[in-house]
């Protein structure tokens, strides 16, 4: 890498404070994100841009120095967008060509229309991925512009009968190199350039909710003036759940899990697109993992079970539909589908027993066609955990407090509390 004169830092330090005071004007609620993304300077990345990673760090290459100030605060604004609304964790799921794709297109949707023709007319001249270009309807979400564009990409390829077809590559980044990847702050999927990322300098999970949580916290306050897609975003965050139930699931049914394992279904190759650097599967990914969720309903859970509402809310998010029962010194039904909170009596009130509990519910499957691939306790943890370790199926625990739950080969432990 080439050394970056002290003259070329100030002039990008000044341009980002720039940056940071348009936004605030103009987006405000983006604010507490904006201030807290670490900025470094780097031509590691491989074109004049910027580009984010998880971890919060912001990069931009030092040839943005010289760009116009309008395309300077449109791409800073373009990656904080990325950050706020958390398209790491909502793209992985994707190949890194569509993931990318289907960030941007949301990104400068959004953007487009907070900010209207100021922004559309810099998306235009510079060849900014806008919606409009694919013939997309505007203000979607990250996974369905995701899912608009697979199904595109195999459209075209059946109408062409495997030929190559010629409108992808009218896309600015189809000519990018293969390591022109944005970041795993955008995509989820770790650019070549985030090598060179003192590690001292991402932020924790607990700084990253929080500044979400401040976000939209502050677009309540403006919620007035906040548009509606927004606010969809905002309920979102609000609502949160306390476990990744993506990441923590993958270490049991990673062979399984589709949402993160698309390689798996990679029968060949989608000649179309080779020159975009995307291959895409010719199956869809199918979530074929089975859960059963059992919730501990005893009289010490009443006050928390809001929040056990929201995780199960999330886990529906993801499988659609899951294996749900509850308990509190036994099972107060057998567990039925469902696929809504809606769906959901949640009886129980008595005493506790959970590990009666979960060999109850591990003993109801075994004259069932299928048993779970992994069983999810939610619990305050507080009763009586002997003869846990008699337990040899896959469980995971959900605590909502700091109660002691003693972990075995087959049981592991994950709190779902505030922290302090």
């Amino acid at each position: 890498m080439n050394e970056i004169t002290q003259e070329t830092r100030n002039k990008i330090y000044e341009k980002l404070e720039r940056a940071r005071i348009y936004l605030r004007e103009k987006l405000p609620w983006f604010t507490p994100v904006a201030i807290r993304a670490r900025i470094i300077i780097t031509d590691a990345l491989p074109i004049p841009t910027m580009g984010v990673t998880e971890d919060w760090v912001l990069a931009i290459h030092p040839h943005m120095a010289d760009e116009p100030d309008e395309l300077f605060r449109a791409v800073f604004a373009h990656e904080i967008v990325h950050l706020a609304l958390n398209h790491c964790e909502r793209s992985k799921q994707y190949p890194p060509a569509v993931a990318q794709m289907a960030t941007d297109l949301a990104t400068n949707s959004i953007l487009a229309h907070s900010l209207l023709r100021e922004f559309l007319d810099i998306a235009r001249k510079y060849g900014m991925l806008l919606p409009e270009r694919f013939g997309f309807p505007e203000l979607l979400s990250v996974e369905e512009y995701a899912e608009l564009l697979i199904q595109n990409m195999q459209d075209t390829q059946n109408a062409n009968g495997g030929g190559q077809d010629e409108s992808p590559r009218q896309h600015r980044k189809a000519s990018l190199p293969q390591n022109a990847n944005e970041g795993s702050g955008a995509t989820g999927h770790k650019a070549d350039w985030e090598k060179n990322i003192p590690s001292d300098m991402k932020l924790t999970e607990a700084e990253k909710r929080q500044a979400r949580r401040e976000m939209a916290e502050r677009a309540v306050k403006h919620w007035g003036g906040a548009p509606d897609y927004i606010k969809l975003e905002i309920r979102e965050i609000l609502s949160e759940g306390r476990v990744n139930w993506r990441e923590l699931l993958q270490h049991y049914t990673a062979s399984r899990l589709a949402i993160s394992d698309w390689n798996r279904n990679y029968h060949r190759f989608r000649r179309p697109f080779e020159n975009w650097g995307i291959f895409l599967p010719t199956q869809r990914p199918v979530i074929g993992t089975f859960i059963t969720v059992v919730v501990d309903t005893s009289g010490s859970m009443v006050n928390e079970l809001q929040k056990v509402a929201t995780e199960v809310k999330n886990l529906l998010k993801i499988f659609g539909e899951i294996d749900f029962v509850c308990a509190d010194t036994e099972l107060k039904s057998e567990p039925r589908r469902v696929k809504s909170l809606d769906e959901i009596d949640w009886a129980g009130g008595g005493g506790t027993d959970m590990v009666g509990a979960l060999k109850q519910v591990i003993e109801y499957y075994k004259s069932q066609l299928q048993k779970p691939d992994v069983y999810i306790l939610v619990t305050d943890g507080y009763c009586d955990w002997n003869g846990i370790e008699e337990i040899l199926e896959p469980v995971i625990i959900v605590c909502v407090t700091d109660a002691f739950i003693p972990q075995t080969p087959n049981i592991t432990v994950v709190r779902a509390k505030e922290e302090d």
